[in-house]
């Protein structure tokens, strides 16, 4: 399974991508499903098993998130992490 961390734009995506390849945890930057955020939005894809991690580390660094979402079934579920 994959999961998703949006952000409001391609700059704070672009800035938690390089915050975690800082600290080994690979990612690839992606739209979202409309259905996630707004046209705007950017994603960040990466492992399940590295969404609580990642999104602990993006907080303590300031970056604001939009959402954290786990693929289930073909369909993202958001979760709170």
């Amino acid at each position: 399974m994959g999961c998703l961390i949006v952000f409001k734009s391609i700059t704070y995506a672009q800035r938690a991508s390089r915050i975690l390849a800082a600290k080994g945890i690979a990612s690839t930057m992606i739209k979202p499903p409309v259905s996630l955020g707004k046209s705007c939005s950017y994603a960040l894809k990466l492992r399940q098993e590295e969404l609580a991690g990642a999104a602990a580390l993006l907080r303590r660094s300031n970056i604001p998130l939009n959402g954290t979402f786990v693929l289930e079934e073909g369909y993202y579920r958001e979760v709170q992490v």
